[in-house]
């Protein structure tokens, strides 16, 4: 069994993933699917999005601490004019929402530093490599995913 919360995350999940197929699609005129494997670096890609994602994130959850303290302000101020209720049940909303968003941060925040250390591994057995450009552009990638990981944390 599904709990209620798991099946609103997989619903939000499962309608963000089409809207960005169709984004994909209407912008690129090609499915993931059929991108060519030549045009693209996957994990440079990822990375990058990850890093916006965690931005994003942060962002989104100083807007909610912003507002929450806002409500709690506005009927500190109010005299108790307003319905308990109704103030305490918003302020519990934007507290789940919140909560959700912050869960979110931390794994892609885990997700990020997963990759880091993938990348690490990479560099140290290529970094040996009679290649030299091979071991610049993997030290450049090492550097790159640090430097969005510590920006997003």
């Amino acid at each position: 069994m599904i709990p209620n919360t798991s099946r609103e995350v997989l619903n939000i999940i499962a309608k963000q993933l089409d809207k960005q197929n169709s984004k994909g699609l209407s912008t690129y005129g090609t499915t993931i699917d059929e991108a060519s494997n030549d045009d693209y670096n996957w994990n440079d890609e990822a990375l990058a999005e990850l890093a916006d994602a965690c931005q994003y994130l942060v962002k989104e959850n100083k807007r909610l601490r912003v507002k929450v303290m806002h409500y709690e302000r506005h009927y500190e101020n109010s005299g108790g004019i307003f319905n308990r209720m109704n103030m305490k049940q918003r302020i519990e909303e934007l507290e789940k929402e919140n909560e959700l968003l912050r869960l979110n941060e931390q794994r892609l925040i885990l997700t990020a530093q997963k990759r880091v250390e993938r990348y690490e591994k990479a560099f140290l057995e290529i970094r040996h490599s009679p290649d030299k450009n091979l071991f610049e552009y993997a030290e450049f990638c090492l550097e790159t995913a640090k430097q969005a990981l510590e920006e997003s944390e």
